[in-house]
């Protein structure tokens, strides 16, 4: 994850990335002690991205586990991302802690290769979708700063429900553009 990211912000400014969206993550622990194991390459990558105004949106991951996320949505200066159901509830596969920054439709629609369509659902749907729509919101208020830009979307997200885990703030693509 490190190098990918490394990757990224070496090739920012020739390829223009305003966000980047990684739909990958482990649940597994690496000792009793350690849920969000330290790995300092990706740390620092992470921490450089958000420096330089781009943001890294990671999966919570889909384990129904309501007491910790997926690595590396846990580190603290990623976006962490759950997913919502299409009521817009909060998914029952989404994990959850409070580390988790925003919930996004975790559903959608997909194109394969040969025109061939899909539906996919999960947190790494939600990542997706998540980032795409920072970005949509980033283009229409090219002057804020990504503090800026995420409180504007904390403050107008939605309330997304779950009888298993304290409500959580769902992107509001419409109340970002209009706020």
């Amino acid at each position: 994850v490190g190098e990918a990211l490394n990757w990224v912000y070496t090739n920012k400014d020739l390829y223009n990335i305003q966000a980047v969206a990684m739909s990958q993550g482990t649940h597994i622990l690496l000792n009793a002690t350690d849920y969000c194991p330290k790995e300092p390459k990706t740390e620092l990558m992470i921490t450089n991205l958000l420096s330089a105004g781009i943001p890294t949106f990671f999966a919570v991951g889909n384990g129904r586990d309501y007491t910790k996320i997926d690595w590396p949505s846990c580190i603290s200066n990623s976006i962490a991302v759950g997913a919502t159901d299409q009521i817009g509830e909060i998914a029952s596969y989404s994990n959850y802690d409070k580390l988790l920054d925003i919930y996004a439709a975790g559903y959608a629609n997909m194109y394969a290769p040969g025109n061939i369509q899909t539906y996919n659902v999960g947190t790494s749907v939600a990542t997706q979708i998540a980032a795409s729509q920072y970005i949509a919101i980033k283009s229409a208020k090219p002057t804020y700063t990504f503090t800026q830009l995420y409180d504007l979307i904390i403050k107008t997200s939605l309330v997304a429900k779950s009888g298993r885990v304290p409500y959580g703030k769902s992107i509001n693509l419409q109340g970002a553009l209009n706020g």
